[in-house]
């Protein structure tokens, strides 16, 4: 569902777009021109499974050794850690 409300029959160009992208994956022809093309690949692709960070970098040509995929996860990793920190002093003892 895209913001509005919007289901996948009431999509238009932009919206297949951006599903489409979104599972995208390693192997996959190039981005359809057409509506109804993409509307295709859409329901081709629409029920993939979601990817991890690690996957969608990697898709996109980064790998494990490459600094903005270290960066990105260091940063997240360390985010989640201080909001477990915060949360946990934020708990009143019984």
């Amino acid at each position: 569902m895209i913001k509005g409300g919007k289901l996948g029959k009431d999509y238009k160009g932009k919206e297949y777009k951006i599903c489409i992208n979104w599972k995208r994956r390693d192997g996959d022809k190039a981005m359809p021109k057409k509506v109804v093309d993409l509307e295709k690949r859409f329901k081709e692709t629409k029920d993939r499974s979601d990817i991890t960070l690690m996957e969608f970098l990697s898709d996109r040509g980064f790998t494990k050794e490459d600094s903005p995929m270290k960066n990105v996860l260091k940063e997240i990793m360390k985010e989640m850690e201080e909001e477990k920190t915060k949360n946990a002093s934020d708990m009143i003892p019984l």
